[in-house]
């Protein structure tokens, strides 16, 4: 039930784009995966349901 503290961008699809939030967010251990060496997450947000993702060393992944 660990949490870890990540940086969280929203991933525009229409544009391709990762668009930073500016602020950290959480994800629980269970909702963090691996995915070449890159830790990689989504969370929802609770107002309009935008997926967010973890984005690690620069490099960004989305994450289904």
């Amino acid at each position: 039930a660990g949490q870890t503290d990540v940086e969280v961008f929203r991933y525009d699809y229409a544009n391709s784009m990762q668009i930073p939030l500016g602020n950290r967010g959480w994800l629980s251990c269970a909702e963090v995966s691996m995915f070449n060496g890159t830790f990689t997450g989504a969370v929802s947000d609770s107002e309009n349901g935008t997926q967010f993702f973890e984005v690690n060393l620069a490099e960004w992944m989305p994450h289904n």
